[in-house]
């Protein structure tokens, strides 16, 4: 692991206990009709919804959520990205969506199943909140977009031609700002 300094929760507590992801029998939707799957997609969690709101006080990034509504859930399935499990996400409402989300900008989420295979500690769990949260934005007008990813790029090329390239710049950047800890290690 590399990081810029000692891991530490930003709701405070041990960062390598582990985080209690939902069990799948909670998805089960007790109230619906008859011959319905029964099962919830998402069910909200006042942990998540507390590390997202710390995240936002303390971090200039994403001070704009302070203005904007929004929530976090843990979503039953998180399926997979480019065959990979995707364990975040970030979707902004609109029309229909936001009416029914009482005028909601933003719902994050964090996938239960693959998470609750991986038994996450905390700090893993505010770190994929984190690039939930990065996930959102605002344009010059005030209003809820989604922002992509600071850089793209592959190991690979990296390796074989550096960080030289304006896609990579961002990275390099930031890579350059690394402290290096004896071993590996902070």
């Amino acid at each position: 692991m590399i990081a810029t300094q000692r891991p530490m929760l930003v709701t405070g507590g041990n960062p390598h206990e582990e985080y209690p992801v939902p069990a799948g029998k909670l998805f089960y939707d007790l109230s619906a009709p008859t011959g319905v799957s029964g099962m919830a997609e998402y069910i909200g969690d006042t942990g998540l919804v507390e590390v997202a709101s710390a995240l936002a006080e303390e971090h200039t990034n994403f001070r704009h959520l302070n203005r904007l509504g929004w929530d976090i859930l843990w979503k039953r399935t998180g399926g997979t990205k480019h065959g990979a499990p995707a364990l975040y996400g970030c979707k902004r409402l609109t029309g229909l969506e936001r009416h029914f989300a009482k005028g909601k900008d933003f719902v994050f989420w964090l996938a239960a199943d693959h998470l609750r295979e991986a038994k996450p500690a905390r700090l893993r769990v505010e770190e994929l909140v984190a690039s939930a949260l990065c996930q959102s934005g605002t344009d010059e007008d005030g209003n809820a977009v989604l922002v992509p990813p600071d850089f793209s790029g592959y190991l690979f090329l990296v390796a074989r031609y550096g960080l030289d390239s304006p896609e990579m710049a961002p990275l390099a950047e930031q890579v350059a700002q690394l402290p290096l800890f004896a071993g590996g290690k902070p």
